[in-house]
């Protein structure tokens, strides 16, 4: 089958024959280019400058990817480009431009999900390991879908996550099923290899489906802490029917309209902000909490709207609001650890056994206070089973190794010294493991002597000796795991609030070994949480107006809304006239990582634009490879910055033949332009009206980049150069965001 490539976009199409698909694609993805040759010719016509029309194009194609962000961040159906009143909107702000068709949007969005799922599996294809959370979601159309994120340390010793997929799911959840899909998306993404841990909830069909993958398990920690609630609730004597009386209240004052409408007013005239009640949930964790704090908080109130009601519905007695704020009091500790422990953005795996051992240790100091039977009955429960689940969490290996290998808590956050001992020895094994798995130097050979006694030559200490050297290395490895791990746990702990993986960056030359195992261990969530925040998502984009949703089209608008990169690069450059000069540089990915460029220097014969331009190349393979138009931009300059005039050739910039200048701004800033390409400044073509606007090429993209102000917020400050002398040394910056 032939294939044809669009001179527009340079995408390959399928060629059959016919011309169907590529004028599909062209009414599709370049209705805007018709448009505009269907336009009047006239020489008057503004649109005749070439520069001009770059603008335009740029302009056209920055506020198409606006609308594309809209959709994928809002939530909005593809529809919205046929809305009337959002249609009068656009054409109010910018008559000029021209909508996409809902089909074209469709596309863009369909292409920017190509776009971040590539470059999501370079990130992933750099990284050492990788841990996963996975739940299932029911969709309003009652359509059954799997969610599976993926947590890793990148090379920047930071926390990444990336939501690998939202699968549709119609087949029955049985282990088998869940374990082929798990399996199919592993493959997929290409961790099969790197997956160290699988996080999940304790249904025992999930249970089944980790086993038969075969990957480490570990139980969500916040469904745990939800059951050991709830089963200490439910075994002491009248509590439940206590709660079930505060639940039946609390359901009154929510679905009864005057009665909302009284608390409300009660509360006003008390000088008290109008809260509302909170329902208990049972497939939300702390909900029984948050119920009786809200309650509580509200007891006064509460009662003086009942007593203005005609309501068979009465309110706790003073004896049973005492067993109430007893009962939070023991629950307390479990609210915080729940929260802190669903952290995505934070090492959580090593806080499980810590904050085990600080809830149990919390919950007996505060029993001695107690005056309610039933909450130091609570108190007793809840101790007891905490205490039954440390001890299976600090057996556990996906859970001892990350509180070890945490330099704030290392031994000090076990229960059991006996359990503690075992995950020592657990991790000098782990350690002597990774060392033994480094060791890529071959045997050295063998003296001509000791050559000629081989097994061949009749050679009776053949086994023995094997065996003997064998045994030697094997203690040898040993050893250097034991003073690697005994000389990492003798230091003194960081504290409480400082960042593991700071540490372990900076000590990866001092602990090799146990900084690889950082990078496994540390990376691993003590909960199946974000799975939890991928479904509250979910449930806006398929809502009751878009029940008739693709799955492929969920799974699209979901990845694309959890996995949004806006990609800003910062270059600083630092010119000290009359002497070689260093640049410092960076480009910065929003979401917390970075990527270096190549590092340059100056000689005296160069300027930092010379740099500059350097650096913008680099740019070009890194963060600036999408297609653009094809056309060269030969663009005057008219403003405080630069004269109008021709535009040297990308050869005459490599080359460093083009003029710069640097002119000085009312401001008192000085700006650094290069007429036409490189760096040019201008007011007249800047997209925002009233502002300078920087433009870039980079092999035929003209980017319009406008100047970095500290008052414009940062959503609106496309980017900037500017540059301000200090004591002789100019430093210049540019800075812009690439969507």
């Amino acid at each position: 089958m032939l294939k044809v490539k669009c001179l527009l976009c340079h995408k390959e199409l399928t060629y059959s024959n016919n011309t169907s698909s590529m004028l599909r694609h062209y009414r599709a993805m370049h209705e805007d280019v018709q448009h505009a040759a269907n336009r009047p010719d006239t020489s008057e016509s503004s649109y005749n400058t070439p520069a001009l029309y770059c603008v335009i194009d740029y302009r056209k194609k920055m506020v198409d990817e606006a609308l594309v962000n809209m959709v994928i961040k809002d939530s909005q159906p593809f529809s919205v480009v046929e809305d009337v009143g959002f249609r009068e909107l656009v054409h109010a702000l910018d008559p000029s431009y021209v909508l996409p068709t809902r089909k074209a949007l469709k596309s863009m969005v369909n292409t920017r999900y190509e776009e971040a799922k590539e470059k999501a599996k370079e990130k992933l294809a750099n990284v050492v390991a990788v841990s996963l959370t996975s739940d299932m979601w029911t969709s309003i159309n009652m359509e059954a879908y799997l969610a599976v994120t993926c947590h890793f340390i990148d090379g920047n010793d930071q926390l990444g996550t990336i939501l690998l997929g939202v699968q549709h799911f119609p087949q029955s959840h049985t282990a088998d099923n869940l374990a082929n899909v798990h399996t199919m998306v592993m493959e997929e993404w290409g961790i099969k290899d790197k997956v160290r841990c699988l996080v999940t909830d304790a249904a025992a069909n999930m249970i089944a489906c980790v086993k038969a993958l075969n990957i480490r398990h570990a139980i969500c920690i916040a469904h745990s802490l939800n059951l050991i609630v709830k089963k200490s609730f439910d075994d002491v004597s009248g509590l439940n029917e206590l709660r079930t009386k505060c639940r039946k209240l609390v359901t009154y004052f929510r679905t009864s309209t005057s009665g909302k409408e009284r608390l409300a007013q009660v509360q006003l005239q008390m000088g008290r902000p109008a809260l509302k009640m909170i329902i208990e949930v049972d497939t939300r964790w702390n909900s029984t909490y948050s119920m009786l704090e809200r309650l509580y908080t509200l007891r006064e109130p509460v009662g003086a709207a009942l007593a203005s009601l005609r309501t068979d519905v009465s309110p706790p007695t003073s004896t049973e609001y005492e067993t109430i704020k007893d009962a939070l009091d023991i629950l307390a500790p479990f609210h915080q650890a729940t929260v802190e422990l669903s952290a995505e953005k934070r090492v959580s795996a090593s806080k499980v056994i810590p904050l085990m051992k600080m809830i149990n240790h919390t919950i007996m100091q505060k029993a001695e206070g107690l005056t309610s039977n039933m909450a130091r009955e609570l108190a007793d429960n809840l101790v007891c089973r905490i205490k039954e689940h440390a001890v299976n969490m600090e057996s556990i290996s996906v859970m001892t190794m990350p509180t070890l290998l945490d330099p704030r808590f290392k031994k000090l956050g076990f229960l059991s010294s006996g359990k503690l001992q075992e995950a020592i020895t657990r991790l000098k094994s782990e350690c002597a493991k990774v060392i033994r798995n480094s060791e890529t130097t071959p045997p050295a050979q063998l003296p001509a002597s000791q050559a000629l006694q081989s097994p061949a030559c009749g050679d009776l200490w053949h086994l023995l000796d094997s065996t003997v050297d064998s045994s030697r290395r094997s203690s040898s490895v040993t050893a250097d795991a034991t003073i690697e791990v005994d000389g990492y746990l003798s230091e003194t702990n960081l504290a409480r609030t400082e960042d593991p993986l700071s540490y372990w960056s900076k000590q990866k030359l001092q602990y090799p070994n146990l900084y690889k195992l950082a990078l496994i261990f540390l990376c691993c969530p003590a909960s199946s949480v974000p799975c939890e925040r991928v479904f509250s998502k979910a449930g806006e984009v398929v809502s009751k107006k878009r029940n008739r949703l693709n799955p492929n089209t969920v799974k699209t608008l979901l990845f694309l809304n959890k996995n949004q990169v806006r990609t800003t690069v910062i270059i600083t450059a630092t010119e000290s006239r009359g002497s070689s000069t260093a640049i410092t540089h960076r480009g910065a990915l929003l979401c917390g990582s970075e990527e270096h460029l190549r590092p340059c220097s100056l000689t005296e014969e160069q300027t930092s634009h010379d740099l500059l331009l350097e650096l913008c190349r680099q740019m070009q393979a890194q963060v600036l490879s999408r297609p653009g138009p094809p056309q060269a931009c030969h663009q005057p300059s008219s403003g405080p910055c630069g004269e109008r005039g021709s535009s040297p050739s990308m050869e005459e910039l490599t080359t460093g033949q083009g003029e710069g200048r640097q002119e000085e701004e009312a401001d008192g800033q000085a700006v650094w332009s290069r007429d036409g390409l490189g760096l040019t400044s201008t007011r007249s073509l800047c997209p925002l009206p009233g502002r300078d606007c920087v433009f870039i090429q980079i092999d035929h993209r003209i980017l319009p980049i406008t100047h970095y102000r500290e008052d414009v917020p940062e959503s609106v400050c496309y980017g900037g150069f500017h540059s301000k002398p200090q004591q002789g040394v100019f430093q210049h910056e540019l800075q812009f965001s690439v969507l």
